[in-house]
């Protein structure tokens, strides 16, 4: 807990550069918190679309739980990053990477492991050249300042599940560029509701059936991670 403890002291950035005390986002209410790598990274980017799909407001509040993004880059790419995405969570930036190094987020790396090709249930979507040229057209189209520091290329992140107070129910570092915890994971995690009332989704209950199915299974495997780790707290 004296890492959780030491991370909660330390300060992160808003879009108007303004310094806020890490522990202040998550000491109220439960907060699920997704570190991504540099503002730019087009598999990050896929991911952030996933969670303004799933991780629906409306079922977070009534669950009494936070989302918070954090990035490393400049504070200045913060607001078009939130207006490329959509996304109704607040972000924030630990340019120093100070917070990701107090995490034990130290690892640096571009490979993408074992990544099933688009289309395949991943949340990656893009190739990695296909999806530069996508995150720079998007850059573009919401006016994001490209020669201000994105981050650090090869940093990785991961995603935590904390509060209220000194309290971590979850956390995972990522081990490869497109390695982050699928975001219905964290959801159930966090006791907040999944279903098929995603936002944008035309799916009929026939079509969503089988991934309810998927969704109960992923349930049981979560269930069963956390009494594995009950006895070995990551902090």
């Amino acid at each position: 807990m004296t890492q959780l403890h030491h991370a909660a002291s330390l300060k992160v950035f808003d879009a108007d550069g303004r310094a806020v005390r890490f522990g202040k986002l998550w000491e109220d209410k439960r907060t699920i918190v997704c570190f991504i790598r540099h503002f730019l990274c087009p598999m990050c980017q896929d991911y952030m679309r996933v969670v303004a799909k799933e991780a629906i407001k409306e079922n977070l509040d009534k669950a009494r739980v936070n989302l918070v993004i954090i990035g490393c880059g400049s504070p200045a790419m913060i607001k078009s990053y939130l207006a490329m995405h959509k996304l109704d969570y607040p972000i924030y930036t630990d340019p120093t990477l100070e917070l990701y190094h107090a995490l034990g987020m130290t690892l640096e790396s571009t490979d993408a492991g074992s990544v099933p090709p688009p289309g395949h249930g991943h949340y990656v979507q893009h190739g990695v050249a296909s999806g530069t040229i996508a995150v720079i057209g998007r850059a573009i189209r919401h006016g994001m300042p490209l020669l201000a520091d994105g981050g650090k290329i090869g940093q990785l992140g991961g995603e935590l599940i904390v509060g209220p107070g000194l309290r971590c129910g979850f956390a995972h570092r990522m081990s490869t560029t497109a390695g982050h915890t699928p975001v219905r994971h964290l959801l159930i995690r966090a006791g907040v509701q999944t279903g098929p009332f995603l936002r944008d989704t035309k799916e009929t209950i026939r079509e969503w059936m089988p991934r309810r199915r998927e969704e109960e299974e992923l349930t049981r495997r979560v269930d069963e991670e956390t009494r594995r780790a009950a006895a070995q707290r990551w902090f």
